[in-house]
């Protein structure tokens, strides 16, 4: 019977341990700029407001997100989707020369507009977005 007290006390004590912080690195966020040069054309990426903050997002049913506090990008992640498409773009196409909008000085600008990236309750993650050409298109 003594040993309740302290068995409780330790239990609520483990509630209270604050989780340690987690970085992850999105795959092929490190820009490599190609060889050949075309013209070249800046990405930009705009995130939606959830994706904005820094932590990865799960949904958790149909309707909510949670905003993760303790798993968090290790860089900002319109750049490292800036890099990882930039480096997608250019093994795609030896004629133009993408390049992440931070690091470019052009005038033509492929804006990438990212409204969902997430794990999901199904198991899948979720990506969904949509992009504008420097034309319009």
């Amino acid at each position: 019977m003594r040993l309740f007290p302290i068995a409780a006390a330790l239990t609520l004590a483990a509630c209270g341990t604050a989780q340690s912080t987690q970085y992850f690195v999105l795959p092929d966020s490190q820009y490599i700029r190609p060889a050949t040069h075309g013209s070249e054309i800046a990405v930009k990426v705009n995130l939606a407001e959830p994706l904005a903050n820094g932590g990865l997002v799960y949904q958790t049913d149909a309707y909510h997100v949670n905003l993760a506090k303790n798993h968090l990008w290790a860089a900002p992640l319109d750049g490292a989707l800036a890099a990882n498409l930039s480096n997608k773009l250019n093994r795609l196409n030896p004629h133009r020369t993408f390049v992440p909008a931070s690091r470019s000085q052009s005038s033509q600008t492929l804006k990438i507009y990212i409204e969902a990236f997430q794990g999901s309750y199904q198991g899948q993650t979720t990506i969904s977005g949509y992009a504008q050409w420097p034309d319009g298109r």
